[in-house]
């Protein structure tokens, strides 16, 4: 099992489901044990 973390920043103004799509492709993909969401308010 990995322990990987990831960090998926960005405004997600809106948020919507092609970010969840690729927040779950990359824990796939590169096999990350958990994935943040880092909200920014400026873009």
């Amino acid at each position: 099992m990995s322990n990987l973390i990831g960090i998926f920043g960005g405004t997600f103004d809106p948020p919507h489901l092609g970010h969840l799509i690729l927040a779950a492709e990359a824990c796939q993909q590169l096999g990350l044990r958990r994935l943040l969401w880092v909200l920014t308010p400026i873009p």
